[in-house]
């Protein structure tokens, strides 16, 4: 995540010399605005392990919302659910 943000921040500032604690104080700032971000995905299928295609559509559907939340908590995003 601090990669995204001294990317970020390097496209933007380049004509502005910040001091290192100006830099780390937006630093704090870009981190927690992530923070405050809280996403809910769908509810998870139901899976009973069987080879019917309702089961095959849910193992799917189960393994696009796990990464899609992955996804998102690398990018400091929390989903909601999580402890």
């Amino acid at each position: 995540m601090t990669e995204q943000f001294e990317t970020w921040f390097a496209d933007h500032f380049k004509i502005f010399k910040m001091l290192e604690g100006d830099k780390n104080i937006a630093l704090a700032a870009w981190t927690a605005s992530r923070a405050a971000i809280v996403v809910e995905l769908p509810q998870r299928e139901p899976d009973n392990g069987t080879d019917t295609q309702v089961d095959i559509n849910a193992g799917f559907a189960n393994r696009m919302l796990d990464k899609c939340a992955k996804i998102l908590r690398a990018a400091g995003i929390t989903v909601k659910g999580d402890s």
